[in-house]
């Protein structure tokens, strides 16, 4: 567990839910200054996880893109895949797809 950075420590702890700190207290035997270390390690375990959890989904992202874009020039249809020129996709995907190049011309 990393050291926190000196700061009032009873000041923190009075602005987190009770409920959410009980079970860091009751972890560090009731230790306040040891439960928001616990707290503060956790949270940066958990944005080390969504930066992983971000690279997969991009990952897979590009996979599917791959896949669909060779299946697409195998099939030898004209234009992109997500125009979906066969009608194989429902309503819900065409939304998602539409949604996501709204999304993608926006940024």
């Amino acid at each position: 567990m990393p050291v926190t950075t000196e700061y009032d420590h009873e000041a923190v702890c009075s602005v987190l839910p009770t409920e959410r700190f009980e079970s860091y207290l009751a972890a560090m035997d009731g230790d306040r200054k040891k439960a928001l270390a616990l707290y503060a390690w956790n949270t940066a375990v958990s944005a080390a996880l969504w930066e992983v959890i971000g690279h997969a989904e991009v990952t897979i992202r590009h996979a599917i893109d791959t896949a669909m874009q060779g299946r697409h020039k195998y099939l030898k249809r004209s234009g992109d895949w997500m125009d979906d020129p066969a009608g194989e996709f429902n309503v819900r995907t065409l939304d998602d797809l539409s949604d996501a190049r709204e999304s993608a011309a926006k940024n």
